[in-house]
């Protein structure tokens, strides 16, 4: 018991040093510190206090609050030193609170004395609001943080208080550039929770809340007031929320001009004048998949698959892609359907638990139907996997869907009347414009300022010049439904509705948008939320149409889809799932379709989430017996 007394008093000794507790808080900073590291961070004088310093490290060392690692001659903190040195701060933030005085509890990680004079800086900084009355809200917070009596503040704490205040007062407008962005620690443990169940990995997580953190930034950013209540309002849908305001969806490359390439992986030389074309355009690959949200599609892309094991070029290009879920795909143009190089990818598909690479070759192409795999795209050289449109004169082409129109909405608010209709669409224009011109603006501003390094490097100059703007429609099926009462002769009411949102767009904004009919993330969220407004009875769908999807081939269908083709100026999505039907009718006979998608039905287990070929008993990851899952 004298032992333990005798040491409790040697380090309450050691405390009553503030250049002892200083030598602590820095080795708990910077972790393990040579000596004279240690002594040059703690202040003490090189010459005239080293013996100073010396004495008090040997106290410190004596007392077993610091150990050292003599073969690498280091300090570092012990467990003990990490004890005493917490308690140390509980006493000092016991006694600033017995103190009688308001400490904040900053985010750096330190108490400072609550000054009102704070808040009034922060209105006039970050919310740009005059002096005056500026200096009333802080008053008000001020007289309200007393009168709570709480024993200690904290900035967010404070922040929210003020935040409370502008919105009574309805300074709506302060209150937005003022709030902060984040996340409940509850959703954030949930999230924990579940990526380890998942086993998604950390850069899957981080990429969750980032994602989560930019969507809320988005809606609390500059945009115009109407744009954000018309999104929240279902009229329009901002796809993509999350990397609306960092990234392009798409961004297309012609592989075959190495000139205007250069730098493009940040090194002095070109990756794809490189002798070995794989590791070219991995590198490529890697830089831009950082860089795209959706989809990178790269031309002339057969010279840099030519060696003896494509399989592990397959797989080279899918692991230099970023981990988490909702990364990308790739798609690789090719001039002809090499059968080496087809098995090779669909072994690929069939190794990985959910393929991210897509294969895509002229319309002309015959393909065979291939066993298993993850999809083809046929296209006659100018659209990509997710249907968008790019001008193939232009080397490299920065794909966005700035904004979705809800056509459904549209017509039901037109009760039947078309002209009614284009009159509401009209009326949206205004909002289409201000979308587009601020998500032009913003990425070519990204670009130059080097947010995008990798499109900096390969554009150099006017980003603007390469960018293509998408507004799309969503519903389109169910719009024209609304106009036809049921009929199936609806190919007439969506050739009128495209034509005539495309000249609204097009006398808007003189050739800067393009009306397209593709996939984006807005049908889901749009269709529930008439449902909230309009009633079930009146939209009985949870989803609308986005794009085609051929279960076999309709000729019909068909023709429609190549009508309207012909039509979309920014791109139409159209899927080709494979069966009997569209064996017997043909891979390469779709005539008059920019491009269409030729998918194999594959099944999702509903335990791991690998997908499986669509005559699977079991999955071929788990083993699992394959019962509740779902079919793409």
């Amino acid at each position: 018991m004298n032992i333990q007394v005798k040491k409790i008093k040697t380090i309450f000794s050691v405390l009553a040093s503030p250049s002892r507790l200083e030598i602590l808080r820095i080795l708990a900073a910077k972790g393990s510190m040579s000596y004279s590291e240690l002594k040059e961070q703690s202040g003490f004088r090189p010459k005239k206090e080293s013996g100073k310093f010396a004495y008090h490290l040997k106290k410190l060392v004596q007392q077993s609050l610091i150990t050292q690692n003599r073969s690498e001659k280091r300090y570092m903190l012990s467990p003990l030193g990490r004890l005493v040195l917490s308690l140390s701060k509980q006493i000092e933030e016991q006694s600033v609170i017995e103190s009688g005085r308001l400490y904040v509890r900053e985010s750096s990680q330190r108490m400072e004395e609550f000054d009102p004079a704070k808040i009034i800086q922060s209105l006039v900084k970050e919310a740009n609001m005059s002096l005056d009355a500026a200096q009333k809200i802080a008053d008000e917070a001020e007289s309200r943080i007393y009168r709570f009596q709480l024993t200690y503040l904290t900035a967010p704490l404070i922040r929210e208080m003020v935040n409370s205040i502008l919105l009574e007062e309805g300074k709506e407008q302060y209150w937005r550039k003022l709030t902060r962005v984040g996340m409940p620690v509850y959703d954030i443990n949930q999230l924990l929770e579940f990526t380890g169940r998942s086993e998604m990995g950390q850069e899957e997580l981080i990429f969750s809340i980032s994602r989560h953190l930019f969507s809320e930034y988005l809606m609390h950013s500059s945009l115009p007031s109407d744009l954000i209540d018309a999104h929240l309002n279902g009229d329009v849908h901002l796809p993509s929320t999350d990397q609306w305001l960092l990234k392009p969806d798409v961004i297309e490359l012609d592989l075959n001009t190495v000139d205007e390439l250069m730098y493009i992986s940040g090194s002095k030389t070109n990756p794809l004048t490189n002798k070995n074309g794989r590791l070219g355009l991995i590198s490529v690959v890697n830089t831009l998949s950082r860089e795209a949200a959706r989809e990178i599609y790269l031309r002339g892309a057969n010279n840099f698959l030519k060696d003896d094991d494509p399989e592990t070029t397959f797989r080279l290009l899918s692991l230099s892609m970023p981990s988490y879920h909702d990364t990308p795909v790739l798609t690789l143009e090719l001039e002809s359907a090499d059968k080496v190089l087809i098995e090779a990818y669909n072994n690929y598909c069939y190794s990985i638990k959910e393929p991210k690479i897509f294969l895509a070759f002229p319309s002309n192409v015959k393909l065979n139907a291939p066993k298993w795999g993850g999809g083809y795209l046929m296209t006659d050289g100018s659209a990509t996997i997710s249907g968008a449109r790019f001008d193939s004169k232009k080397y490299i082409n920065i794909i966005m869907n700035s904004i979705s129109i809800n056509a459904p909405r549209l017509a039901y608010d037109s009760h039947n009347d078309r002209m009614y209709f284009m009159a509401r669409a009209l009326m949206l224009m205004e909002i289409v414009d201000s979308a587009v011109n601020l998500r032009l603006k913003t990425i070519a501003s990204n670009i130059n300022n080097g947010l995008l390094p990798t499109l900096n490097s390969a554009l150099k100059k006017h980003p603007a010049d390469f960018m293509r703007a998408l507004v799309n429609v969503v519903g389109l099926r169910e719009a024209s439904a609304v106009f036809t009462e049921g009929s199936d002769n609806t190919v007439s009411i969506k050739e009128q509705i495209i034509g005539g949102l495309q000249a609204r767009i097009r006398d808007k904004m003189n050739d800067a948008a393009y009306i397209s009919y593709i996939k984006d993330d807005g049908n889901t969220r749009l269709a529930q939320l008439d449902q909230q407004k309009l009633g079930k009875g009146r939209v009985s769908i949870s989803k609308y149409s986005e794009g085609y999807t051929l279960d076999g081939v309709d000729g019909s269908l068909v023709k429609e889809v190549q009508t309207l083709s012909g039509l979309l100026e920014g791109g139409l999505s159209v899927e080709l799932v494979s069966n009997k039907q569209s064996e017997e009718r043909g891979w390469d006979r779709l005539d008059g379709i920019n491009g269409y998608v030729l998918l194999n039905k594959m099944v999702k287990c509903a335990v791991c989430g690998w997908v499986n070929p669509p005559d699977a008993k079991t999955c071929r990851h788990c083993n699992i017996e394959i019962k509740a899952s779902t079919s793409r």
